[in-house]
């Protein structure tokens, strides 16, 4: 009953500054924040001009009602693009 699951591994500093995140960090640079961008039409389409400037990391926050379909947009809509290497994950603002 209960208390943490002993099979999942919680992430520690050191995994945190090394893993892929960060390092995809380092390269660009640049993590672009995306707060509540409605309707999801503009989401995309703002998403979209952000990788044909060079965005690869984007972080959708989670303070919106509908914020895990828009993750789940974003990221099937990055999903489809002929490039790869995109990060999406999900914060608070």
């Amino acid at each position: 009953p209960g208390g943490r699951d002993p099979s999942v591994k919680v992430a520690d500093a050191r995994d945190l500054r090394q893993g892929i995140v960060a390092d995809a960090i380092r390269r660009h640079r640049l993590i672009c924040v995306l707060r509540r961008v409605s309707p999801l039409e503009r989401l995309l389409s703002l998403v979209d001009e952000l990788v044909d400037a060079g965005a690869r990391i984007f972080e959708i926050t989670f303070d919106a009602t509908g914020a895990a379909d828009d993750l789940r947009a974003v990221r099937a809509g990055l999903d489809s693009r002929p490039e790869a290497g995109f990060l999406v994950g999900a914060g608070t603002c």
